[in-house]
């Protein structure tokens, strides 16, 4: 007879998370609508219910990385910032300056914070451009990531790799402090690959259909308070150590 595995119960698996803190966050009436009708994802509406707790944390000059027009809230919600530099490799307007994230031509220790939204995972050498956030932060700055786990390929111009959080934990082991959040149980993520990219592709009758097995999906996540497997984002705050430079 075939021994069930418990998994709640099994402490290699809970050992699995050591160090990842799962974001609750119940959905309102709005964002189901905003589902249903195609207005947001269940991706962007987790984010922009985080971002405001991490981005707070930002203090003086502070630099984003892969600013975009589209999504100029990141800037709005970093409110202790003094200075806020929007960047991007292909700058879309002249507001937002042209900048290499393997190849940061600023001086070492120069920038209270880094802000980088969905980004990582178009960036080829992210080794390098990660060791380079860290020589251009001060001692005491804080490092702001938010990159997708399960999520579709969605190149911009390209798309290269997602990361685990055992990836964050080795890679930004030189930190002083490390948080990181799990956005999106498996639910969400269910929710969230039900309107693809194709979604909006699809007859009438098939995306009120998918809409509401999303909306399903999304409620169902809401009684599931622990990290598991199947994140749809990871965010991590990195504090440098104050007396620790490159």
């Amino acid at each position: 007879m075939r021994k069930e595995l418990k998994r709640d119960n099994n402490p290699k698996y809970d050992d699995l998370f050591s160090g990842v803190e799962l974001f609750e966050s119940k959905f309102s009436l709005k964002d189901y609508k905003d589902i249903l009708f195609g207005k947001q994802t269940p991706a962007s509406i987790l984010q922009k219910k985080h971002a405001p707790s991490v981005l707070k944390l930002l203090k003086g000059k502070v630099i984003e990385i892969g600013a975009t027009t589209y999504k100029p809230f990141f800037k709005d919600f970093s409110i202790n910032a003094t200075e806020y530099i929007q960047t991007n490799l292909y700058p879309e307007n002249k507001d937002i300056l042209k900048l290499d994230a393997e190849n940061i031509a600023l001086d070492d220790n120069s920038v209270d914070g880094i802000v980088c939204f969905n980004v990582m995972e178009h960036i080829y050498d992210f080794n390098k451009a990660l060791d380079e956030f860290y020589r251009v932060l001060k001692p005491g700055g804080v490092l702001v990531l938010s990159n997708p786990f399960l999520f579709p390929y969605h190149g911009a111009p390209d798309d290269y790799c997602r990361f685990t959080h055992s990836f964050y934990q080795r890679k930004l082991k030189d930190y002083k402090e490390l948080k990181i959040y799990q956005l999106g149980n498996r639910f969400d993520t269910i929710a969230s690959l039900l309107q693809g990219y194709e979604f909006y592709r699809l007859p009438q009758k098939r995306l009120n259909f998918l809409s509401l097995l999303s909306l399903l999906f999304m409620k169902l996540s809401e009684y599931f308070k622990k990290p598991d497997v199947y994140s749809l984002f990871y965010t991590v705050v990195a504090t440098k150590d104050e007396c620790n430079d490159l």
